[in-house]
């Protein structure tokens, strides 16, 4: 027996003979492209029922055919039924799509938009191009179908095409990108860039052209296409695994899209790096709804996933299995804390609701401090990096062997706040020891809510944030990324991303030296469960972008030619220890460096950490390394070991585990 959903049942009891719904065409659909390269799908014999009325009915309609195209004519139509017996065209009120039943009915035939998902943020036009050349004789590449949200600076009225409004921008010296309503017949002139952030969306009513942009891969790198992903990545980790790590694990809550409450599953998403294939799973036997956790690598790679919604509860993951287990609750029930491995393999774990060794606190607060973890603990203030507090700003330990920290960003409350673009270089010794801060080059932009990742050659990428900290929103969402580079004290813009990376967003660094960034937003739903029909999902970002940095590229855009690393021994090494390796496919000097897989979430990712490798002896293309031997230097986890070239393009990274 066929189950029905309770609005299809009540239907059937009201009007005996309508069909059960449909999930999908029961025949063969066919296919039918506009002149602009949108794609419609015709479902032979069936019916849109019910969820709204016909925004526009034409009669005397030869064929199904047709009635696509007086569709395609209408930028408010998505979705069409044309009735064949009376040969009538409906162009259907998809507003009410949701309450829509789509039945098995001879009569007529469904029409629907394939490519164009309303709102949908894209980075590559999703249709055919084509370029137009002005009447000012510029040449503007043109995208039907989708939309620059963001500010306006110039409207013309009784615009009566898309070229019409391309010889408006032409004529306007700062026009770059203008937007043409096709329903109200507006053509709407676009702020510059990066003055303001546009986001491209797909939208049936608009079309947009844009002054072409030169790629310049070699200054700037390189964005892949967004990657779509099951759920939205608010927290992520690269699995350690020899000889080199092959997959990116992230998760939200118990909703792909939704939190709120302590439900006792997770839902999880995995990216194949090598493939690039995505799956899904729900973690549920540990009874522990990780949002909002601390985490934290351990010395043999399984990572600790701690309080968050189930507040007392505690996961470890297993690389070498991939099974979650339940560890030991903790004593305080923690959320939104932060935690951190010591150098003897435990772990850490500060605010949210204090053991040898000692832990350095480099922000949020404008005071720092070192942290004691012996008996009861013990607090030591270590100086004061800032007039401000720096909620949600960025902490990377891009240099651990001299102890230097970069903070950037931030803002003085979590949500509601201006952003700030200052930002320092904090450089710690001896423990309980003051810390020197200095105050080094700004950003160019504001970021709260930002994220942060330490590159190989030892340069800071920033992605994200927004100039004004709003938590679950695109607003004044910064999508040009910013590099740091220690050694001149220079910020450099980068080629910008496609989606506003802000609140509940990740980066983190791949063992190809390439960056994933994604995630931002989630849905709160005050019933575990419940519907997130009623929140703002243009805000929510399932979905992901791999940045190539300017490292890999050669002066004329090529892809530069990397060191091969071989012949690494696929065991573990103690601080102090060496390692030996050959290096082929380079020559001259070379420099070499460990960064500390990460794991990452509301802007931090306490794992991360890089340790520049400068004592090592070469015979040939044999190479002998001597590690730091101070543990709180190397401390115990997985490492991706990197080799730069004369010209510092990375080699792909081998997996070094530091074992206590």
């Amino acid at each position: 027996m066929v189950q029905l959903p309770f609005v299809a049942l009540a239907a059937l009891l009201i009007t005996p003979f309508t069909s059960a719904a449909l999930t999908q065409c029961p025949s063969k659909e066919a296919s039918w492209t506009s002149k602009t390269g949108t794609e419609y799908t015709i479902c032979r014999n069936t019916d849109y029922r019910y969820g709204g009325g016909s925004l526009k009915v034409a009669r005397d309609i030869k064929s199904t055919n047709a009635c696509a195209e007086i569709c395609s004519k209408d930028p408010r139509c998505v979705k069409a039924v044309y009735d064949k017996r009376n040969r009538i065209c409906h162009v259907k009120d998809n507003a009410n799509e949701a309450q829509m039943n789509w039945a098995s009915d001879a009569k007529f035939d469904t029409i629907r938009v394939k490519n164009v998902n309303e709102g949908v943020f894209i980075s590559r036009c999703p249709n055919p191009t084509n370029n137009y050349r002005s009447k000012g004789g510029k040449t503007f590449n043109v995208c039907h179908n989708s939309d620059y949200v963001g500010p306006t600076t110039r409207m013309t009225k009784n615009c009566a095409s898309l070229a019409a409004c391309a010889d408006i921008c032409s004529g306007i010296k700062t026009c770059k990108k203008a937007v043409y309503d096709k329903q109200e017949k507006v053509c709407h002139i676009k702020e510059t860039e990066p003055k303001a952030s546009l986001f491209w969306v797909q939208s049936k009513r608009y079309s947009v052209v844009h002054a072409p942009v030169e790629s310049k891969p070699a200054t700037q790198g390189k964005w892949s296409d967004l990657i779509r992903l099951p759920v939205i990545p608010v927290a992520a980790y690269v699995v350690p695994q020899f000889p080199q790590s092959q997959q990116l694990l992230f998760f939200s809550s118990w909703g792909a899209d939704a939190f709120g409450g302590a439900s006792g599953r997770t839902q999880f998403g995995v990216l194949d790096l090598p493939s690039g294939a995505v799956g899904q799973r729900e973690v549920a036997d540990t009874h522990h709804d990780m949002f909002c956790p601390g985490m934290s690598q351990l010395a043999d790679g399984r990572i600790l996933i701690q309080g968050g919604s189930d507040a007392e509860a505690v996961t470890l993951y297993n690389p070498k299995t991939n099974a979650f287990t339940r560890g030991p609750d903790m004593k305080m029930p923690r959320g939104y804390q932060t935690s951190t491995i010591l150098s003897d393999g435990r772990v850490f774990t500060i605010g949210g609701a204090y053991s040898d060794g000692s832990v350095f606190q480099a922000g949020p607060s404008k005071e720092q401090h070192w942290y004691g973890t012996k008996q009861k603990g013990s607090i030591v203030k270590s100086g004061k990096r800032d007039n401000a507090d720096a909620m949600c700003g960025i902490f990377v330990m891009y240099d651990a062997v001299a102890g230097k920290i970069l903070s950037a960003g931030g803002a003085q409350d979590y949500t509601a706040s201006d952003a700030n673009n200052r930002a320092h270089i904090t450089t710690i010794g001896a423990p309980y020891k003051p810390a020197s801060v200095k105050r080094v080059a700004d950003m160019a932009f504001p970021r709260g809510f930002g994220n942060a990742v330490v590159l190989p050659d030892g340069t800071v990428l920033v992605t994200g944030g927004q100039r004004k900290a709003m938590v679950f929103t695109n607003t004044e969402g910064i999508l040009v990324p910013e590099l740091y580079n220690p050694a001149t004290n220079k910020w450099t813009q980068l080629a910008p991303h496609a989606v506003p990376r802000n609140y509940h967003s990740v980066s983190i660094l791949l063992p190809d030296a390439t960056v994933f960034i994604g995630g931002g937003g989630l849905c709160y739903v005050a019933k575990i469960g419940g519907s997130t029909a009623g929140c703002d999902k243009t805000a929510d970002h399932a979905d992901g972008e791999i940045f190539q940095p300017p490292y890999l590229f050669n002066k004329d855009g090529s892809i530069a030619k990397r060191p091969i690393i071989q012949n690494l021994a696929q065991k573990p090494v103690k601080a102090g220890s060496t390692l030996k390796f050959s290096v082929t496919n380079t020559s001259g000097k070379v420099k070499m460096s460990l960064v500390r897989m990460g794991s990452a979430t509301h802007s931090v990712n306490s794992d991360q950490r890089r340790v520049p490798l400068t004592d090592f002896q070469v015979k040939g293309n044999q190479y002998t390394v001597k590690l730091p031997k101070d543990n709180g230097v190397l401390l115990p986890g997985y490492y991706y070991l990197f080799v730069m070239s004369p010209q510092g393009t990375p080699s792909m990274s081998k997996t070094v585990q530091i074992a206590l």
